[in-house]
C-alpha cells in the first residue's frame, strides 16, 4: 500500500482492498477485525487504548529512510523553479495588493484566482523540494507562467487607474499605458529595455515600510539618463554582465551591460516611474572591467 504513483486506478485498488478485508474477516480463528475508517475513529481507537507515548528530544533533521540515506537534497534541488515561486508568491502578493487599492471587480478576480491556484499547487512536497519528475517540473513552471500571465493583467489594468487618478470611475476612455514585467533579469534579458531607447520603469513597493532598492535593467546602449518623477536626475551607471551569465544556455538576449541605479525612499504600498533615455555616444561614467591582477581598492565613506 503507498508509495508515489501506485494510485492511479482507484478501482483497482479498492476492489482488491475489499477483497481482503472480506477474507480476513470471514477468518473465525483470526481476532482481527478489518474497516475502511476515519481520522477520527482511529484517533478515538488510539486514546482508548491509553497508551504511553516516548518523547523525542534529539534532533529530527536530517531524515533518513535507509542507512547512509538522508533526505537533504531536497533544500537546494532545482533552484531555478525554488527561485520562481519566491518571484511568483511576491507578484501574487503585488497583485492581491493592487487589485483591492484600485477597488477591482469581479472580472479581474478570475486572473487574481489564477495565480493563486498555481502558487496553490507549488506549496506541493515535490514542488517547491525539487523532488518532482522533470516532466512534472516543467508543468508546474508552465503553470506558474500562466499564473504570472493572468496576474499582469491585474497589475496593467490596476496601474492604469493608478496613473489617471481615477480609481473609482470608468477608465475605458482615458488613454492606455501597457507594462510589461521582465521575468528574466535572473539571466540579464529584459526584451523592453533591450530594443528601446527610451522607456520608463515603475517600481513597486509591496512592503509597510519606505525602501530604497538597487534597480538593475539589462540594456544594449553606451550611455544612459535616469530621471526621477520631478524630472531630476538620478546617478546611474552601466555594469558590464559577467561573461559566466552572456554565456548562460538558453539565454537569447543582445544585452552586453546592466544599468543600475537607486529608487530612493519608495513609500509603503506606493510607486515611482523613472524616465531613461539612452544617447548612441559612449558614456563617461560606465563602469570599466577590472583586468585580471588589477589591484581594486574599495573605499568605506
Amino acid at each position: 500500500m503507498g508509495e508515489d504513483f501506485n494510485y492511479q486506478d482507484a478501482h483497482l485498488w479498492f476492489k482488491n482492498l475489499d477483497k481482503l478485508i472480506n477474507y480476513v474477516n470471514a477468518k473465525e480463528d483470526s481476532n482481527l477485525n478489518l474497516v475502511y475508517s476515519t481520522p477520527s475513529c482511529y484517533l478515538k481507537a488510539v486514546n482508548d487504548a491509553n497508551l504511553t507515548w516516548p518523547t523525542k528530544n534529539d534532533d529530527f533533521f536530517p531524515y533518513a529512510s535507509d542507512p547512509n540515506s538522508y533526505w537533504t537534497g531536497y533544500f537546494t534541488s532545482r533552484p531555478t523553479i525554488k527561485r520562481f515561486e519566491r518571484v511568483g508568491n511576491n507578484f501574487l502578493q503585488i497583485c492581491k495588493q493592487l487589485y483591492a487599492l484600485t477597488d477591482l471587480g469581479p472580472e479581474d478576480k478570475v486572473d487574481l484566482n489564477a495565480m493563486r491556484e498555481a502558487m496553490g499547487v507549488m506549496q506541493h512536497h515535490d514542488a517547491i523540494t525539487g523532488t518532482e519528475k522533470q516532466v512534472v517540473a516543467e508543468d508546474y513552471a508552465r503553470m506558474l507562467h500562466l499564473g504570472i500571465v493572468e496576474c499582469d493583467i491585474i497589475t496593467n489594468t490596476a496601474f492604469n487607474k493608478l496613473f489617471t487618478n481615477n480609481h473609482l470611475e470608468d477608465t475605458n476612455s482615458a488613454p492606455q499605458v501597457n507594462l510589461d514585467s521582465c521575468m528574466l533579469l535572473n539571466i540579464s534579458q529584459c526584451e523592453v529595455s533591450e530594443k528601446s531607447s527610451n522607456f520608463v520603469v515603475t517600481v513597486y513597493n509591496p512592503l509597510s515600510l519606505p525602501v530604497s532598492p538597487y534597480v538593475r535593467v539589462p540594456v544594449t546602449g553606451q550611455t544612459y539618463s535616469v530621471k526621477d518623477p520631478n524630472n531630476k536626475d538620478v546617478v546611474s551607471q552601466l555594469i558590464p554582465i559577467p561573461a559566466s551569465v552572456l554565456n548562460i544556455p538558453g539565454r537569447f538576449s543582445s544585452a552586453t551591460s546592466e544599468l543600475v541605479f537607486r529608487a530612493v525612499s519608495l513609500p509603503p504600498l506606493g510607486y515611482r516611474s523613472y524616465y531613461v533615455t539612452g544617447s548612441k555616444k559612449k558614456s563617461t561614467a560606465q563602469a570599466s572591467t577590472p583586468e585580471e591582477g588589477e589591484l581594486i581598492t574599495l573605499h568605506n565613506n
